[in-house]
């Protein structure tokens, strides 16, 4: 009696609210119910919700192939191909790891025989996944833009405030008398001479819902937003704003940012009653460009803030602390984004500065100061070349390619049946796109290779740095810090003042896109601020 298989499964959606008859539950029961059908002892299981284009981005399917390499399973079971991977060149690499370890892919909903017809199909399907994922990506945006392009707002959040919407097809906007009031009263007092600050008070003293409709105080990012809001002088703008990812901490995150106003797209008149008429909103921005100039010139004891600059982040929508003074003359870090009308982040608000600002400095010192922090980093990074496994099995592909093409241009000259000859030419245009898409991963691979070798230069620079400037670390300047801290990549995670730990400092040597932190990070305790 043969030994039943070790089998692993593999599931995967692209977001928590995924419903699109793949669910990770409905996947986890096809695949057990597969495994129990063949005959295979399911020993390990990987569950993932992640939509990273980047191979190495997900940590579960990263454990599958540790245990591929390990010789743990003989089988990895996946729902579906794009399951697996929609990246044609992501499915090639996991199934040639598999291949030469003596692991078989299996699919709940597709019948893959482990022949070369079969690794066509399976390549062919993951390649047709990624071009529809495009696809749809591609004519929704378009759908999007063409209804601005219409003079249509798109409908999606709620609208500026002051206003709601005039009908259930979210055609544009009506005045909510309430607020316009508000929206007139900040206008009129800036214009008075009243501060942005002065404003917020008055307004948080009347007991005037913010714009987030609680009751809490009204802050001068907030009045400046509603200042520099075109839509008061009856002007609106579609295609203000876009989602775009970007790395926090050395995670990929999305975050709303706002366009180029050459890409702004002008809505239809009548889109959105005027509350003021143009000459108060131009006034308005006037001051708002004195004043910013003015602060410029002005900014009073810029070294308070150690950090400011993007040094430290809200540790819930990663937009970096903004310094800013108390009304008692307290120095604190800001969320960015926690009052932004457009994008706002509903979970961090404030944090001292003086004790965040310490608690990073010792942070740099004890690392400066360490030989076996930067050391031991550039060790790692010596004897782990983050190339070394899916390289050669790139290259492998690409030979392999190649020889198949040529017997084919071969078999060609023999060829009198205009069927057979037929058939060999679409083979052939298969193996062109397949040697496209290995070519495209080839560079990309080397890429990361390139910049792996130039984080080992950049990082015995700094260790060069650092003995130079270890010596004189606890009498630098206020300039000589910031260098600091760049130098040594540390960033500042803030959260709430009720949440433990109270915010994290972690660093990440800017050295590649690639080289992780040091695994070094402290962690406030609570502190209220």
């Amino acid at each position: 009696m043969s030994e039943q298989k070790r089998a692993a499964v593999y599931v995967r959606v692209s977001s928590a609210l995924q419903e699109d008859g793949a669910s990770l539950e409905t996947q986890e029961e096809g695949c057990r119910k597969y495994a129990a059908e063949h005959g295979y002892q399911v020993v390990a299981f990987f569950r993932e919700v992640h939509t990273g284009v980047d191979l190495h981005e997900r940590p579960e399917l990263t454990a599958a192939r540790e245990a591929i390499r390990a010789g743990e399973i003989d089988v990895l079971i996946a729902y579906a191909v794009d399951r697996l991977s929609r990246s044609q060149a992501h499915v090639y690499i996991i199934a040639d790891e598999a291949d030469r370890y003596g692991v078989t892919l299996e699919f709940v909903t597709e019948d893959f025989e482990q022949t070369a017809t079969g690794r066509f199909i399976r390549s062919a399907k993951a390649f047709a996944a990624e071009v529809e994922h495009e696809k749809i990506k591609e004519r929704t945006l378009r759908g999007r833009l063409a209804k601005v392009r219409k003079g249509r707002p798109l409908g999606a959040g709620r609208p500026p405030y002051g206003y709601r919407w005039r009908d259930e097809d979210k055609s544009g906007y009506a005045v909510d008398a309430d607020e316009a009031l508000i929206v007139a009263r900040v206008f009129h007092e800036v214009l008075a001479g009243a501060s942005l600050r002065q404003v917020a008070a008055g307004l948080t003293a009347d007991g005037i819902p913010t714009p987030s409709g609680a009751l809490i105080r009204w802050r001068q990012t907030t009045i400046a937003d509603l200042l520099h809001h075109p839509t008061y002088a009856g002007r609106a703008y579609g295609w203000r704003w876009q989602w775009r990812k970007v790395k926090v901490d050395g995670k990929t995150v999305k975050q709303c940012i706002i366009r180029d106003p050459s890409e702004w797209v002008e809505l239809a008149a009548g889109v959105a009653p005027a509350i003021i008429d143009e000459r108060t909103w131009q006034a308005a921005q006037q001051i708002l460009t004195h004043n910013k100039e003015s602060q410029g010139r002005h900014a009073s004891h810029p070294e308070r803030f150690l950090l400011r600059g993007g040094f430290a982040v809200c540790g819930y929508c990663g937009a970096p602390m903004h310094a800013a003074w108390r009304d008692n003359g307290t120095a604190i870090y800001r969320c960015g984004a926690h009052h932004s009308k457009a994008h706002p982040c509903p979970q961090s608000g404030s944090i001292l500065a003086t004790p965040l600002d310490e608690a990073a400095w010792v942070r740099v010192v004890q690392a400066l100061e360490d030989d076996s922090v930067i050391d031991g980093e550039l060790a790692r990074l010596q004897t782990e070349d983050p190339t070394q496994t899916d390289l050669p099995i790139v290259e492998r592909g690409l030979a392999n390619v190649s020889r198949k093409q040529a017997n084919l241009l071969r078999r060609m000259a023999d060829i009198d049946d205009d069927g057979l000859a037929e058939a060999v030419k679409l083979e052939l245009v298969a193996l062109s796109t397949q040697r496209q898409m290995l070519q495209k991963e080839r560079e990309r691979l080397l890429e990361r290779q390139a910049s792996w070798r130039i984080g080992q230069d950049r990082l015995e620079t700094l260790r060069q740095w650092r003995r130079t400037v270890a010596t004189r670390i606890r009498s630098l300047d206020y300039e000589g810090k910031r260098l600091a801290l760049q130098a040594v990549g540390l960033q500042a995670q803030v959260y709430r003042y009720n949440h433990e730990p109270r915010f994290v400092i972690t660093l990440s040597l800017p050295l590649s896109p690639d080289s992780g932190d040091l695994s070094v990070s402290s962690f406030g305790r609570r502190r209220r601020a």
